[in-house]
């Protein structure tokens, strides 16, 4: 179990860091990007919280917080 966890951590932490990537770039930012962009990141924490509750108590994860993605 121990490696499902530290891969789900590092799946967690890569998409944090292309988002922050995405964050700072030099360039110009479209109305809302940013606000999408921290969507995006706290989706990211919510699905890792969901994903590392599973794998730590064998409990189906809780869908009634799901993203605007995952509902489509």
């Amino acid at each position: 179990m121990h490696s499902e966890v530290l891969g789900v951590v590092d799946a967690h932490l890569s998409e944090l860091q292309a988002l922050r990537r995405a964050l700072v770039a030099a360039r110009p930012i479209d109305a809302g990007e940013r606000l999408r962009i921290t969507a995006a990141a706290a989706s990211s924490a919510r699905r890792c919280a969901e994903e590392l509750n599973h794998l730590l108590t064998g409990e189906a994860a809780d869908h009634r917080y799901r993203s605007r993605a995952s509902a489509a």
